[in-house]
């Protein structure tokens, strides 16, 4: 005979769930500054040629681009995860999990993006400057949007125990 499984229960834990996202924005803020790093640093060395010794490059961009650019994206990802933890815990007994999940891609984008864009519009920006706020805005949506698939998944289904 089999038994049946115990069906999940929604997650009212609203506390742990903002501590979570929090956490894991944090995480993916700094996974995604460093990739983010990364392919910039490629873009720069295709652009300037392969003349260099690319090992040294290569290396280079590996241990220092990304680490800095990792550290940026950590302090990125605390800063977006107070936002979206504040958002779990103001909005999700008043709007529910899934209009909270939609709304956590907006929202980090605004806290990333919207600055740049302001000051962009202010003192005009040179194209490189506005390539790297496009990436910017592709790795934050990236990241709202993980972000939100993860929180949903919590918020939605706990095992009962």
């Amino acid at each position: 005979m089999v038994e049946a499984a115990n069906p999940p229960v929604p997650n009212r834990d609203v506390g742990g769930l903002a501590l979570q996202v929090w956490a894991f924005a944090v995480v993916w803020g700094w996974a995604l500054g460093a990739a983010g790093a990364v392919v910039v640093g490629f873009a720069l060395l295709a652009a300037n040629g392969l003349d260099s010794d690319v090992f040294t490059a290569v290396l280079y961009l590996g241990v220092v681009v990304a680490g800095v650019g990792g550290a940026v994206g950590f302090a990125v990802g605390i800063v977006v995860g107070v936002a979206l933890a504040l958002l779990v815990a103001c909005g999700q007994r008043r709007l529910g999990p899934r209009i909270v999940a939609r709304l956590m891609p907006p929202v980090a984008l605004a806290i990333t993006t919207l600055p740049f864009v302001i000051v962009a519009a202010r003192v005009g920006a040179p194209a490189p400057a506005i390539g790297l706020l496009l990436l910017d805005a592709a790795f934050t949506a990236i990241g709202g949007l993980v972000v939100a698939r993860y929180y949903l998944r919590r918020a939605e289904t706990s095992p009962v125990h």
